[in-house]
């Protein structure tokens, strides 16, 4: 059975990824784990018991109006999800529970409330670089459509060979177009491209993939306008091959974080998690 954890800290854009991943994964083979991290680190150890217990119940309280918020919307679905609360950083919570626990994917949204929400600026880009499961990122205001498109940002120089199998899995269960999407600084680079796709055709045996190499100076924004001209349902990267993720969920919000306002994003942790998912 695949196993779904979805994230939330109860804010609108939480709950429209809740509904997105819940859309995307559908109810058959499917169980869902409904989370919610909660911390205060601004209170004195000698008073941090008792405020942990009041944030705990405010966390259990309001997951139960997420829980039964998605029941009732997808109350002909027959939903298979439990319920969890957990003390301390979405970092550290995963990486705690990837010790004795495997999910599939990990689906949480990309702003959530303002103060420390975790959902918000930096703080979510440290939840995806440390998440020892593949992150998909819900934009507040995407929905999930038919995944016509997908499209992997590869640089082409690592091992990525068990991540393509993955990949490839991931769009034939939705009868998708896989695009394998390079862009490189230098034109000089083509001829050895062409040897690494040729190799990744040979790897597989899916008709419906692509492979698209482009030449920009600025790669981040050679790939906002790819996926904006072609209309990517979801784009696919790792922390590892691509500082895309650090600039676009850095301290600074700029014009290519609105581009991608509606584009979800698979994200997968190479460097510290290669044995879960990606090989």
């Amino acid at each position: 059975m695949k196993q779904i954890l979805l994230l939330t800290d109860f804010s609108d854009n939480a709950r429209n990824a809740l509904v997105y991943g819940i859309d995307l994964f559908g109810s058959e083979g499917v169980s869902y784990t409904l989370l919610n991290t909660y911390q205060d680190s601004s209170m004195d150890t000698d008073i941090l018991i008792s405020v942990e217990d009041i944030l705990k119940e405010q966390s259990e309280r309001a997951l139960e109006e997420d829980f039964y918020f998605l029941q009732s919307k997808f109350r002909n679905e027959n939903l298979d999800m439990r319920m969890r609360t957990e003390y301390g950083s979405v970092e550290s919570v995963l990486e705690g529970m990837a010790k004795k626990e495997k999910f599939d994917f990990v689906v949480m949204g990309t702003n959530g409330k303002t103060g420390n929400s975790w959902f918000v600026g930096s703080v979510a880009a440290s939840a995806v670089q440390h998440s020892p499961y593949p992150v998909i990122v819900v934009p507040g205001n995407a929905y999930c459509k038919t995944l016509k498109s997908i499209a992997y940002a590869t640089n082409l120089y690592e091992d990525e060979s068990n991540l393509i199998k993955q990949m490839v899995e991931f769009a034939q269960s939705y009868d998708s177009s896989l695009t394998f999407l390079h862009i490189d600084k230098n034109a000089d680079s083509a001829a050895s491209s062409v040897q690494k796709f040729n190799e990744i055709a040979e790897m597989v045996d899916y008709p419906k993939i692509n492979f698209v190499e482009l030449v920009e100076d600025d790669i981040e924004d050679a790939i906002v306008k790819y996926t904006e001209e072609n209309k990517v349902s979801l784009l696919a990267a790792t922390t590892y091959t691509t500082t895309l993720m650090t600039r676009l969920f850095g301290h600074s919000v700029t014009k290519k974080l609105m581009l991608y306002t509606h584009i979800p994003m698979l994200i997968f942790n190479r460097k510290k998690y290669s044995y879960i998912f990606l090989g």
